[in-house]
């Protein structure tokens, strides 16, 4: 599974995969936080990332590994 991750980002799944993993497999789990910390930009125009909690957001907003363009990407 993880190593299908990019393809779930690119097929709008990767926002309910972590939230799903996040208990019972916490490595997809990582995994799927990674990648959406380091391909901020890209997840954020994912279909499904309305789906993410803000508990979760936050927690990437405060990221210090968080990948942006800029700081001003995050509030477009």
């Amino acid at each position: 599974m993880s190593r299908h991750i990019p393809m779930a980002a690119k097929d709008g799944k990767l926002i309910s995969w972590f939230q799903q993993t996040n208990l019972l497999h916490p490595h997809v789990a990582t995994a799927c936080n990674n990648f959406i910390k380091w391909n901020f930009e890209v997840v954020a125009h994912g279909k499904d990332f309305v789906d993410l909690e803000m508990e979760h957001l936050i927690y990437l907003l405060n990221a210090d590994d968080l990948v942006v363009t800029d700081e001003c990407t995050l509030f477009l």
